[in-house]
Protein backbone atom coordinates (compact mmCIF):
# COMPACT_ATOMS: atom_id res chain seq x y z
CA UNK A 1 0.00 0.00 0.00
CA UNK A 2 2.84 2.37 0.57
CA UNK A 3 3.87 2.07 -3.06
CA UNK A 4 0.56 3.42 -4.40
CA UNK A 5 0.73 6.88 -2.74
CA UNK A 6 4.37 7.08 -3.74
CA UNK A 7 3.40 6.25 -7.34
CA UNK A 8 0.69 8.92 -7.29
CA UNK A 9 3.13 11.53 -5.99
CA UNK A 10 5.72 10.50 -8.59
CA UNK A 11 3.10 10.63 -11.35
CA UNK A 12 1.97 14.12 -10.25
CA UNK A 13 5.54 15.31 -10.06
CA UNK A 14 6.24 13.93 -13.53
CA UNK A 15 3.05 15.52 -14.87
CA UNK A 16 4.05 18.84 -13.27
CA UNK A 17 7.49 18.68 -14.82
CA UNK A 18 6.03 17.86 -18.22
CA UNK A 19 3.58 20.76 -17.98
CA UNK A 20 6.36 23.13 -16.95
CA UNK A 21 8.57 21.97 -19.82
CA UNK A 22 5.68 22.37 -22.30
CA UNK A 23 5.02 25.90 -21.00
CA UNK A 24 8.67 26.87 -21.32
CA UNK A 25 8.84 25.51 -24.87
CA UNK A 26 5.68 27.40 -25.82
CA UNK A 27 7.06 30.67 -24.48
CA UNK A 28 10.44 30.31 -26.16
CA UNK A 29 8.93 29.12 -29.44
CA UNK A 30 6.88 32.31 -29.72
CA UNK A 31 9.88 34.59 -29.21
CA UNK A 32 11.77 35.99 -32.17
CA UNK A 33 15.32 34.85 -32.71
CA UNK A 34 17.82 37.30 -34.07
CA UNK A 35 19.40 36.23 -37.34
CA UNK A 36 22.11 38.82 -36.67
CA UNK A 37 22.87 40.99 -33.65
CA UNK A 38 26.05 42.94 -33.04
CA UNK A 39 27.07 46.02 -31.03
CA UNK A 40 30.03 48.32 -31.60
CA UNK A 41 31.44 50.16 -28.58
CA UNK A 42 31.67 53.93 -28.71
CA UNK A 43 33.83 56.14 -26.50
CA UNK A 44 31.05 57.46 -24.23
CA UNK A 45 32.92 60.74 -23.81
CA UNK A 46 33.06 61.60 -27.51
CA UNK A 47 31.59 59.86 -30.52
CA UNK A 48 32.97 61.96 -33.36
CA UNK A 49 30.64 62.71 -36.28
CA UNK A 50 33.25 61.29 -38.69
CA UNK A 51 33.60 58.01 -36.73
CA UNK A 52 31.70 55.47 -38.84
CA UNK A 53 30.52 52.23 -37.26
CA UNK A 54 30.53 49.25 -39.65
CA UNK A 55 28.29 46.17 -39.49
CA UNK A 56 28.13 43.19 -41.85
CA UNK A 57 24.86 41.26 -41.60
CA UNK A 58 24.72 37.94 -43.47
CA UNK A 59 21.14 37.12 -44.40
CA UNK A 60 19.46 33.91 -45.50
CA UNK A 61 16.03 33.14 -46.89
CA UNK A 62 14.71 31.87 -43.55
CA UNK A 63 15.56 35.01 -41.59
CA UNK A 64 15.27 37.94 -44.02
CA UNK A 65 12.67 40.42 -42.80
CA UNK A 66 11.42 43.81 -43.95
CA UNK A 67 13.29 45.78 -41.27
CA UNK A 68 16.40 45.86 -39.18
CA UNK A 69 16.60 47.34 -35.71
CA UNK A 70 19.09 50.03 -34.80
CA UNK A 71 19.92 49.67 -31.09
CA UNK A 72 21.50 52.31 -28.91
CA UNK A 73 22.91 52.33 -25.38
CA UNK A 74 23.07 55.77 -23.80
CA UNK A 75 24.07 57.22 -20.43
CA UNK A 76 22.90 60.28 -18.52
CA UNK A 77 25.82 62.22 -20.07
CA UNK A 78 23.90 62.48 -23.35
CA UNK A 79 22.97 66.19 -23.52
CA UNK A 80 19.94 66.13 -25.86
CA UNK A 81 16.37 64.82 -25.99
CA UNK A 82 16.89 63.12 -29.37
CA UNK A 83 19.70 61.60 -31.39
CA UNK A 84 19.75 61.67 -35.18
CA UNK A 85 21.69 58.94 -36.97
CA UNK A 86 22.40 58.17 -40.61
CA UNK A 87 22.23 54.50 -41.63
CA UNK A 88 23.71 53.59 -45.02
CA UNK A 89 23.11 50.06 -46.33
CA UNK A 90 24.61 48.20 -49.26
CA UNK A 91 23.50 44.72 -50.36
CA UNK A 92 26.47 42.90 -51.89
CA UNK A 93 24.57 40.55 -54.24
CA UNK A 94 21.85 42.89 -55.53
CA UNK A 95 24.06 45.99 -55.38
CA UNK A 96 21.15 47.98 -53.94
CA UNK A 97 21.93 50.89 -51.65
CA UNK A 98 19.75 52.72 -49.17
CA UNK A 99 20.32 55.67 -46.83
CA UNK A 100 17.97 56.46 -43.94
CA UNK A 101 17.97 59.21 -41.34
CA UNK A 102 16.82 57.82 -38.00
CA UNK A 103 15.79 59.92 -35.01
CA UNK A 104 15.64 58.22 -31.63
CA UNK A 105 13.91 59.90 -28.68
CA UNK A 106 16.24 59.74 -25.68
CA UNK A 107 13.71 61.47 -23.41
CA UNK A 108 10.03 62.30 -23.79
CA UNK A 109 8.63 65.84 -23.93
CA UNK A 110 8.77 66.09 -20.13
CA UNK A 111 12.42 65.02 -19.95
CA UNK A 112 11.61 61.50 -18.72
CA UNK A 113 14.25 58.99 -19.96
CA UNK A 114 13.05 56.54 -22.61
CA UNK A 115 14.15 52.93 -23.12
CA UNK A 116 15.02 50.20 -20.67
CA UNK A 117 17.73 50.21 -18.02
CA UNK A 118 18.85 52.78 -15.47
CA UNK A 119 22.52 53.83 -15.61
CA UNK A 120 22.77 52.79 -19.27
CA UNK A 121 19.48 52.83 -21.16
CA UNK A 122 18.81 50.80 -24.30
CA UNK A 123 16.68 52.29 -27.07
CA UNK A 124 15.75 50.99 -30.52
CA UNK A 125 14.37 52.18 -33.83
CA UNK A 126 13.35 50.16 -36.87
CA UNK A 127 14.83 50.95 -40.28
CA UNK A 128 13.77 49.37 -43.57
CA UNK A 129 16.12 46.74 -44.94
CA UNK A 130 17.66 47.45 -48.33
CA UNK A 131 16.44 45.15 -51.12
CA UNK A 132 18.55 42.02 -50.70
CA UNK A 133 18.69 38.59 -52.27
CA UNK A 134 17.95 35.45 -50.26
CA UNK A 135 21.60 34.63 -49.53
CA UNK A 136 22.83 38.23 -49.48
CA UNK A 137 25.12 40.09 -47.11
CA UNK A 138 24.28 43.67 -46.14
CA UNK A 139 26.94 46.16 -45.11
CA UNK A 140 25.55 48.82 -42.77
CA UNK A 141 27.38 52.01 -41.80
CA UNK A 142 26.18 54.28 -38.98
CA UNK A 143 27.18 57.88 -38.17
CA UNK A 144 25.57 60.43 -35.90
CA UNK A 145 24.17 63.46 -37.70
CA UNK A 146 24.04 65.96 -34.86
CA UNK A 147 25.32 69.54 -35.17
CA UNK A 148 27.80 68.91 -32.39
CA UNK A 149 31.04 67.35 -33.69
CA UNK A 150 31.64 65.13 -30.64
CA UNK A 151 28.65 63.45 -29.04
CA UNK A 152 29.04 62.34 -25.38
CA UNK A 153 26.94 59.77 -23.54
CA UNK A 154 26.58 57.01 -26.13
CA UNK A 155 28.30 53.75 -25.16
CA UNK A 156 27.24 51.29 -27.88
CA UNK A 157 25.44 51.19 -31.20
CA UNK A 158 24.08 47.93 -32.55
CA UNK A 159 22.22 46.33 -35.43
CA UNK A 160 19.76 43.47 -35.02
CA UNK A 161 18.04 41.57 -37.84
CA UNK A 162 15.18 39.38 -36.59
Amino acid sequence: MNSRPHSTVTALTLAGRTALLAALLAVTACGKRAAYSHFEAVDYRQWNRTDTLHFTAPLDTLHTRDAVRLDLRVTAYFPYMQLTLVARQHARVTGCMRTDTVTIDITDGDGKPQGSGSAVRTLSAAIPLVTAAGQDTVDICINHAMNRQRMPGITDVGITVE
